[in-house]
């Protein structure tokens, strides 16, 4: 649902205002760090791969700026 209504990568238009296709909906608050299992629309966030392998290198998770 996330990638249908928002199908554009938020970080990339963030940094530089092109449009990339999202691949992936990223957790705001990821479940290990208290976010809930099933996070609202609100508590997500459209990126592409290049953007969700910086979030999480290595299975690292990295907290991502709320767009």
């Amino acid at each position: 649902m996330k990638l249908a209504r928002n199908p554009l990568c938020e970080l990339c238009l963030a940094e530089t205002g092109r449009p990339v296709e999202a691949k992936m909906v990223h957790h705001l608050d990821p479940v290990t760090e208290g976010g809930t299992f099933l996070p609202t629309f609100e508590e997500t966030q459209s990126v592409c791969y290049k953007h969700h392998a910086i979030l999480h290198p290595k299975g690292v998770i990295k907290s991502s700026i709320h767009a």
